[in-house]
């Protein structure tokens, strides 16, 4: 059993896949053992099961994850910090209208939402904080100050998905600066 050596806490439709599948073509990184995203720290269900489970998807060496609902549930941050107080964290962000509308459009895809566009901005104009709407999944800065306020802002780093797919080179050059 291993700790993670960096987490992915998110956003959602931002390109943590990509980010993930960047950071372990590394010859030095490993994979975790399951998968990308573990769900481990936003999962009740799979956090009861306790920090023993989690460390068995990590294999010795370095290795992380990548759960892009870290960054919005407000329990995570509580709940890392409680058991890697010294953990590197990685966010991707997205422009919030770009990924407002990546999202739908999978949800719709994906038969999740069967709304049209124009209602489901209705919906967000008229609750644009409900827990639930898309938009809220893009207010990245409250959900980035839960973090700030239980880690020191050297662990974090936040990288603009738009630089991630124009110039990965770049972008992997810092979170290997970061991380390693």
């Amino acid at each position: 059993m291993n700790d993670p050596s960096f987490i992915i806490i998110g956003a959602m439709r931002c390109g943590t896949t990509s980010l993930y599948n960047y950071v372990v073509r590394h010859p030095d990184i490993m994979p975790n053992k399951l998968r990308k995203e573990i769900h481990f720290f936003d999962k009740n269900k799979r956090y009861n099961r306790g920090i023993r489970h989690y460390r068995k998807h990590f294999p010795s060496g370095f290795t992380g994850e990548a759960t892009p609902m870290y960054i919005y549930k407000s329990s995570v941050p509580k709940r890392i910090h409680e058991h890697f107080p010294d953990v590197k964290m990685i966010a991707v962000l997205r422009n919030p209208v770009e990924r407002f509308v990546s999202h739908w459009s999978l949800s719709r895809r994906r038969g999740y939402d069967k709304r049209e566009f124009r209602e489901v901005v209705k919906d967000v104009l008229a609750n644009p904080r409900g827990r639930k709407t898309y938009a809220a999944k893009g207010m990245y800065a409250e959900q980035l100050q839960r973090y700030f306020d239980l880690f020191d802002r050297s662990q974090i780093l936040i990288l603009q998905s738009s630089k991630l797919f124009s110039d990965p080179s770049k972008e992997m050059q810092k979170v290997f600066k970061f991380c390693c």
